[in-house]
C-alpha cells in the first residue's frame, strides 16, 4: 500500500532466486518502487520498472540460459543477462519474505504459482487476461 516499499514477494531456496520490490535490492535498508530480482549469492537484478500501489500481476521467468525477465501486468521489464542462478535444492520456499527478517514484504501476496519451465509471453498474457490481476 506504500509508494516506497521493500521486501521479497517470493524466495525459492536459500541458494536460489527471488523477486520483490525496493531500489537496487529489496532489503529493508533500500526501500523503493522498482521490481528487483535476485540470484542469491550471485547478483541483484534491479529493473527500471516502478511497481505502482494496488494489485498487480508479477512474473519472473528464467530461460534455459539463466537469463531472467520480469513482467508487470503482462509487459516485460527487459531481459537481464549475466551470471545465472544456482539451482535451489531442497531448501524452503518463502512467500512474502525471505530467509532473513530484513527482506519481509509488508503487503499482500495472492495466487502464487511455480512452473518447471519458462513461460512464453502467450502464457503470461493468458494468465494475466484470465484474472490473475
Amino acid at each position: 500500500s506504500s509508494a516506497s516499499n521493500s521486501g521479497e514477494f517470493l524466495k525459492i531456496g536459500a541458494s536460489g532466486y527471488g523477486i520483490g520490490i525496493g531500489s537496487t535490492t529489496f532489503d529493508n535498508s533500500a526501500p523503493g518502487t522498482k521490481i528487483v530480482m535476485r540470484y542469491e549469492g550471485v547478483r541483484w537484478i534491479p529493473t527500471t520498472t516502478d511497481l505502482p500501489t494496488g494489485w498487480h500481476h508479477i512474473v519472473m521467468v528464467i530461460d534455459a540460459s539463466g537469463v531472467p525477465t520480469a513482467y508487470l501486468d503482462g509487459v516485460s521489464t527487459g531481459a537481464n543477462a549475466g551470471a545465472g542462478p544456482s539451482a535451489p535444492g531442497s531448501e524452503a520456499t518463502y512467500i512474502g519474505g525471505g530467509d532473513t527478517a530484513t527482506r519481509w514484504f509488508n503487503g499482500s501476496v495472492d495466487d502464487v504459482r511455480l512452473y518447471n519451465r519458462a513461460l512464453p509471453l502467450s502464457d503470461i498474457l493468458a494468465l494475466y487476461s484470465g484474472g490473475a490481476k
